[in-house]
């Protein structure tokens, strides 16, 4: 039985009613001070601890004491508005930024790269032709044509070919609409002005984001710390109440530079465990 002093160990999954007693006992057991504070928190945040006690109807979360634990971190950071890491108070966050290819679509470029350069000369076209692009210093149809001429194909041809590259990341983009409920969703991605907004109709996801920043449309691109900082203004946000998700490590560190935490994309599961919200 599962008592204020601990859990009963064992290795089967909750199932039941006696999953929601558990996952109540887990906030007891780890967060006292949150008892009193339940009935405001399921209010404040009722489709969230719903959501999270289903999926431990479903046993999907395992009953070892630490496992509900550490199920319950995320929860206790990002939506109660308090707990105690390391020491440290985290408010709740207000504000998700997320990358685009790579974490809402697919990634597009090195598919592509692939194709028609090797390892070196991929790198060295990224650092010149699609910086310039991303950083808008071309227009796309110039980038396609540069493009096109190192590997002797016409520019509108490269341009269907990334195009056709645009695949969205179903997972994420359902995840995302589950968040707007709880959050204020934006679009950080470097990328060319038109490339960009025509992955986001293609993808029918145009409208999903509170708001959009483009690299090319405000000459500025990740892991610039001024980007991240255009992104807190238009927010209306500060640092601390801001994730960025980006599956590029560098990207992150240009967050961290202004003060905003950072999530490394690998699945929308994890992204979904690490914010402890559930379908």
């Amino acid at each position: 039985m599962a008592t204020r002093m601990g859990l009963e160990p064992t290795t089967s999954a909750v199932t039941g009613r006696r999953s929601n007693q558990l996952s109540y006992q887990a906030i007891v057991l780890f967060r006292p001070g949150l008892l009193s504070e339940t009935n405001s928190i399921i209010a404040k945040r009722k489709p969230f601890v719903k959501s999270f006690f289903e999926k431990t109807r479903k046993g999907r979360v395992a009953r070892e004491t630490e496992q509900i634990k550490v199920a319950f971190s995320p929860f206790l950071c990002y939506h109660t508005g308090e707990f105690d890491h390391g020491g440290k108070r985290e408010p709740m966050k207000k504000l998700l930024l997320f990358d685009c290819f790579g974490v809402v679509m697919r990634e597009v470029a090195p598919f592509w790269f692939r194709r028609y350069y090797t390892p070196e000369e991929a790198d060295r076209i990224k650092e010149t032709m699609m910086h310039d692009g991303d950083v808008g210093a071309v227009p796309d149809d110039v980038l396609y044509r540069r493009l096109g001429e190192t590997v002797g194909v016409p520019g509108d041809e490269i341009r269907r070919e990334w195009e056709d590259l645009v695949i969205p990341n179903p997972d994420t983009i359902a995840l995302i609409r589950e968040l707007k409920s709880l959050y204020r969703v934006a679009l950080l991605s470097n990328a060319m002005s038109g490339y960009l907004r025509y992955a986001l109709d293609k993808c029918g996801i145009a409208d999903l984001f509170d708001f959009v920043i483009v690299s090319a449309e405000v000459k500025l691109v990740k892991p610039d710390p001024a980007i991240f900082r255009l992104a807190l203004d238009r927010a209306g946000v500060v640092a601390k109440d801001a994730l960025m998700i980006d599956d590029v490590q560098k990207n992150l560190d240009g967050a961290k530079a202004v003060g905003i935490d950072g999530y490394l994309f690998r699945s929308a599961a994890g992204l979904r465990d690490y914010l402890a919200c559930d379908a």
